[in-house]
């Protein structure tokens, strides 16, 4: 019995530190675009195509895109 409630309040206990991750984050490519999925929202990582313009897309693989990070295209020297 002791063994029961013990493991019971552990439960409890690690409960709160997992309710707020989000345990669906991923990252994926998609074409030229590499990009990154939390809460349902797509994030362009990063691109390794050749184009000299681009315009970013509204959804990747039915995500809606929400952001670019920071160095997404960084070494896009052509863009």
């Amino acid at each position: 019995m002791k063994k029961i409630i013990s493991l019971l309040l552990s439960a409890a206990m690690l409960l709160p530190v997992t309710v707020g991750l989000d345990l669906t984050a991923f990252a994926a490519t998609s074409g030229d675009y590499e990009y990154t999925v939390s809460n349902g929202t797509a994030e362009i990582t990063g691109y390794t195509g050749l184009e000299t313009e681009l315009t970013i897309p509204s959804t990747i693989d039915g995500y809606t895109v929400t952001s670019i990070g920071e160095d997404a295209f960084y070494n896009c020297t052509g863009l």
